[in-house]
C-alpha cells in the first residue's frame, strides 16, 4: 500500500522527470532516504529546545502549536501556488516557511526554503519543483514528529 509520502513524492517526481523515467524512480528513492533522516532535524530541534524554552517561556507550547498548523497551511498553499505557477505566491510562502523555521531554530528546513525563495528570481520550473519537493519531504516529517511530541506536552519541556 502506498503511503501519503510515496504519493506526494511520486506526483512531484512525475511532474519533474515524467511518468516513465527511471530518473523519476531514482529521485523518489533518494528523497525517501532523505525523509528517513528526518530525525536529524528533530534531534537538532531537541538540542535547541532549552534555549527556545528560556526565550519563549510558557508561550512555547502555544508557539509550537501555531507553528505546526500554520506550517501545514503554508505547505498546502505552496503546492497550490506551484500548480498555478504563481511565482509571487511561491516566493511569499517560501519566505514565510523560512522565517517560521528560523524563529524555532530549524535551520536545515529554513535553508531549503531560502533556496526556493532565491530560485524564484531565476524561474526554472523543474528546479522549483525539486526544491518544493525537498521542503515538503523534510518539513512534513518534522511536523509529524513535532506534532507527536506535542500530543504529550511534557515532552516539550524535557
Amino acid at each position: 500500500m502506498m503511503g501519503t509520502f510515496d504519493k506526494k513524492m511520486k506526483k512531484w517526481a512525475s511532474k519533474v522527470f515524467g511518468d516513465s523515467s527511471s530518473l523519476s524512480q531514482d529521485f523518489l528513492d533518494y528523497e525517501r532516504k532523505a525523509e528517513n533522516k528526518k530525525s536529524s532535524t528533530m534531534l537538532r530541534f531537541e538540542q535547541n529546545k532549552a534555549e527556545l524554552l528560556m526565550y519563549f517561556g510558557d508561550e512555547f507550547p502555544n508557539l509550537v502549536a501555531g507553528f505546526i498548523s500554520t506550517s501545514r497551511e503554508d505547505l498546502i498553499a505552496l503546492e497550490g501556488a506551484m500548480d498555478l505557477k504563481d511565482i509571487e505566491q511561491i516566493r511569499m510562502f517560501s519566505h514565510r516557511i523560512k522565517m517560521a523555521c528560523r524563529r524555532l531554530m530549524v535551520e536545515d528546513i529554513a535553508s531549503l526554503a531560502e533556496r526556493l525563495e532565491m530560485d524564484c528570481h531565476d524561474v526554472h520550473w523543474a528546479h522549483l519543483q525539486v526544491d518544493v519537493c525537498r521542503i515538503q519531504t523534510k518539513f512534513v516529517g518534522f511536523l509529524d514528529a513535532l506534532e507527536e511530541d506535542f500530543k504529550s506536552p511534557s515532552l516539550l519541556f524535557e
